[in-house]
């Protein structure tokens, strides 16, 4: 066996670990991703890939970086050296590397690893269940997960294995079908209402991958789907309760009682607006909870939440610890991180479109479950994440590569 073949086989080996298996094997995603992104460092003095990915998709570059570089220029503003406040961050960084690696392989690319989604969907829905039962919890998740990042992650696994095999026919169809169904199941039993509204709007995409699009179609996708929530609604117990949950709480806190799920949330965008206005440019840094505190004695927050900053959407939180280039890190990660596969969804190439409606719908799902939600806030995350977007940025450029050379 030559040393391609060795190299490919590792890749692939580490990206099937690293999505398949990130949920449920503690450690596996930070550790593998690390080692791919060496790998990538490595493999680019064979060829310095890094330069090509900055020629053709400089804003997805800026888009992995923004927001940790900005989170470590605060840090050190401060003279504050505790970097744990950046871990997450600037593991998204990675994906560069990551990109690189792939791009060596000869057959490792989106069409290929699309099992691995498939697996990961089955294994977290298996052992998040599994959890449950053990420890007499309501909504599913692994053991060393939160509820709401893990089903989000399923959710884009399974919308990005449908979209690229439903297209397939044959077997594919049936697997997307299958796949689909394990993710809204995931979705259900997790009861992550922020994560039930990302899995509401995607489906549109779903539908249009299955039916083509136009005015009229999405008028009729946009009826079917209302009927079906409203349906869901009044037959399932869960979804009622929640939903109603989330009402009640929401007339509490404008009722001036801020308490429950929602009022936390409600309470920290209040409190992110005072924490704006006092310091505009560049926050308070990312460790919050003093500044909480103190607003907490001055009544201005609740006591439940002044430690509780993995409930702050990313939107209030950027805003309160880095001010107006937090918002503009914000802006850059789901603009300049959607910016290639945006193109590629409006190119004339099946598969580059699917790649780019992929690489849509993961943004969209993550911009929306970020209003409840730091959905990349733990490192493992970023390193799922940065795996995810390296794999389908290098299948696209092999791809737009490959029509270049025909």
């Amino acid at each position: 066996m030559n040393f391609q073949k060795i190299y490919d086989f590792l890749i692939f080996g580490l990206v099937f670990l690293i999505i398949s298996c990130g949920f449920i094997w503690r450690g596996t995603a930070t550790s593998a991703a690390a080692l791919l992104a060496l790998i990538g460092i490595a493999s680019a003095f064979k060829q310095n890939y890094f330069k090509v990915c900055w020629d053709r998709y400089w804003p997805w570059m800026l888009a992995m970086c923004a927001i940790g570089l900005a989170i470590v220029t605060r840090q050190l503003v401060d003279l504050d050296f505790r970097m744990r406040f950046a871990d997450s961050a600037t593991r998204l960084m990675i994906a560069i590397p990551i990109f690189v690696a792939l791009i060596h392989t000869n057959f490792v690319n989106f069409k290929t690893m699309r099992w691995a989604l498939f697996a990961a969907i089955f294994l977290m829905l298996i052992f998040g269940y599994y959890h449950a039962v053990v420890a007499g919890d309501p909504r599913i998740r692994t053991e060393f997960t939160n509820t709401i990042p893990y089903s989000a992650f399923c959710l884009i696994f399974g919308v990005a294995f449908f979209i690229c095999s439903y297209r397939l026919g044959g077997w594919d169809r049936v697997a997307a079908i299958i796949a689909i169904f394990g993710s809204y199941l995931a979705l259900y039993l997790s009861q992550s209402r922020g994560v039930w509204v990302a899995g509401a709007v995607v489906s549109l995409f779903l539908l249009s991958s299955v039916f083509g699009f136009s005015r009229k179609k999405f008028f009729i996708f946009l009826f079917v789907l209302i009927a079906a929530l409203v349906s869901a609604y009044f037959f399932s117990e869960v979804i009622r309760d929640r939903v109603v949950m989330a009402v009640s709480e929401c007339h509490q806190f404008f009722m001036g009682q801020r308490h429950g799920s929602i009022g936390e949330r409600l309470d920290m965008a209040l409190v992110s607006y005072y924490i704006f206005k006092a310091y505009p440019l560049f926050g308070v840094g990312r460790d919050i909870s003093p500044v909480l505190h103190m607003l907490h004695e001055q009544g201005l927050v609740i006591a439940s939440v002044v430690n509780a900053t993995d409930t702050h959407g990313e939107l209030f939180f950027n805003a309160a610890s880095l001010g107006v280039v937090g918002l503009l890190c914000y802006c850059a990660f789901y603009i300049g991180g959607s910016y290639p596969f945006w193109k590629a969804a409006f190119s004339q190439e099946p598969e580059a479109v699917a790649l780019g409606k992929v690489g849509l719908a993961s943004s969209m799902i993550l911009f929306i479950v970020g209003f409840t939600h730091i959905t990349l806030g733990l490192v493992m995350y970023a390193s799922i994440y940065a795996t995810f977007q390296g794999l389908l940025l290098s299948s696209l450029y092999k791809l737009q590569q490959m029509k270049a050379s025909r």
